[in-house]
């Protein structure tokens, strides 16, 4: 008996169906890389803050930072990483992180002619990653706050902030929008990763 094929409207059917199953499952997939993004690199900096917080420890220091912006979201080698996308250095003369305490050099008197810094003294580990590419950061001080310390484990500075990160894709993403996530680094020494509350302009738990 001869095999039967495919007629005109079954495959018509099939793409059909094989059409609405893509046009539904593309801005999925899309939502979730782009969210992936964010949280990787979220994960990223909280592990970073974590790493200098222990330095400080080790080494009996403090530092100081000050950011150069706030309140606007920027991408993250312009707030909080020494690397560019270019892969040349930054100095950090910007003071966007300085030793206050201690017998080594601040971190912010990096040699500018020579374009490089300390790479012991940074608030991520891993930086100019994919994920750097396709986020961007915000820093968040409380009043007219302009700096602030990241101390030894143990030790209160009273003063907070909170890295917020968004993808850069944000806007693109209204009919399923995506979550901004943030790191808070209060003064008291807790370090806690959630989702950024934009109408309280808080870091709510995850």
């Amino acid at each position: 008996m001869p095999s039967r094929g495919f007629t005109l409207l079954e495959m018509l059917v099939m793409l059909v169906i094989a059409g609405l199953t893509t046009a539904w499952a593309l801005p999925a997939w899309r939502r979730q890389l782009l969210q992936g993004q964010v949280d990787r690199y979220a994960e990223n900096l909280e592990a970073g803050l974590f790493d200098l917080k222990a330095k400080a420890g080790k080494e009996k220091i403090s530092f100081i930072a000050t950011p150069p912006a706030r309140d606007s979201f920027l991408e993250p080698w312009q707030l909080v990483e020494f690397t560019k996308p270019d892969g040349t250095r930054i100095n950090g003369s910007d003071g966007r992180l300085c030793v206050i305490e201690g017998d080594n050099d601040p971190a912010c008197n990096a040699d500018a002619a020579l374009n490089r810094r300390d790479p012991d003294f940074r608030f991520l580990k891993l930086e100019n990653t994919k994920q750097a590419r396709e986020v961007e950061i915000m820093i968040h001080l409380k009043g007219g706050q302009t700096t602030f310390e990241i101390t030894p484990p143990g030790t209160i500075n009273h003063d907070d902030v909170v890295f917020v990160i968004r993808s850069r894709h944000h806007a693109s993403m209204t009919n399923q929008p995506l979550k901004q996530r943030c790191v808070l680094l209060s003064g008291n020494g807790y370090l806690h990763r959630g989702n950024w509350n934009q109408s309280t302009s808080q870091c709510d738990s995850s």
